[in-house]
């Protein structure tokens, strides 16, 4: 929502005559400061607003995908987990702050399988396949 601003500058004296060349500047560089407000109280309404708008789509995202009956997990492109579903949660019997954390896999995968399981996820990612 973008709101429409206008406005004057005046500059009083005590006494009679035009404005001066001081006078002039002064409400000039006035007109700018307030040019530069309303810029910014724009700009901070829209990134506020893309803001709330991002968060919506990510809350319908979580719910899509603790929708789906199968295991979702999400990692960056350094393999740390930034996402799990809620099935994948249950699963694991572990909190998203915990799967977020240092060690999770260690606590759900067997050890013998683990550095399998690394040498693949490194592979599917540097290959950018899908995993």
């Amino acid at each position: 929502m973008t709101t429409e601003f206008s406005g004057r500058f005046a500059v009083y004296s005590s006494e009679l005559g035009a404005p001066t060349d001081a006078d002039l500047a002064l409400t000039e560089s006035a007109g700018c400061i307030a040019h530069l407000a309303i810029e910014f109280q724009r700009s901070h309404e829209t990134l506020t607003q893309a803001l709330e708008n991002m968060r919506d789509s990510e809350e319908e995202l979580r719910r899509t995908t603790d929708a789906i009956a199968q295991a979702i997990l999400v990692l960056d492109p350094d393999g740390t987990a930034i996402y799990a579903n809620r099935v994948a949660l249950d699963y694991a019997g572990l909190t998203l702050e915990e799967v977020r954390g240092e060690g999770f896999r260690e606590r759900i995968i067997h050890l013998e399988d683990l550095e399998r399981l690394r040498e693949f996820r490194q592979s599917a990612l540097a290959r950018t396949a899908p995993l």
